[in-house]
């Protein structure tokens, strides 16, 4: 496989777009004041490596910063998987991934809102040699 057949792709909130054109809310608590969490993994022969314990260390992040996700694993595992698709990832083919899941949107306030609904970013790239 070349390079240029993977594209960098990310998907914010379920819109999936090339990595340079995805865009969060500048009202994102993530973007204000760094409350987030993420996780990065990578394939092996197109197989996640360890994903299900990157999945628990990240409930494990948003629980010490007592920050609800309101996307399941399934969810994300989802979005994961449409967003591969879009980067045009051959079969069995190695790929980085980040999520990063943030808060979410909110008042301009120091104190978050309890019913904020988490915003999420994944990020699909090729795994550098």
């Amino acid at each position: 496989m070349s390079e240029s057949s993977l594209r960098r792709m990310a998907s914010v909130n379920g819109e999936i777009t090339p990595l340079e054109d995805a865009r969060i809310s500048i009202l994102d608590r993530g973007f204000l004041y760094g409350d987030s969490v993420y996780e990065v993994f990578r394939t092996y022969d197109g197989v996640p490596l360890f994903c299900h314990e990157h999945f628990d260390r990240m409930d494990n992040s948003a629980r010490l910063i007592h920050m609800k996700i309101t996307q399941s694993r399934e969810e994300m595992l989802d979005e994961i998987r449409r967003t591969a698709v879009a980067a045009n990832v051959p079969k069995g083919t190695d790929i980085y991934v980040r999520w990063h899941v943030t808060r979410g949107t909110g008042a301009l306030d120091l104190v978050p809102a309890r019913d904020l609904v988490s915003t999420f970013v994944i990020i699909l790239k090729e795994v550098p040699k």
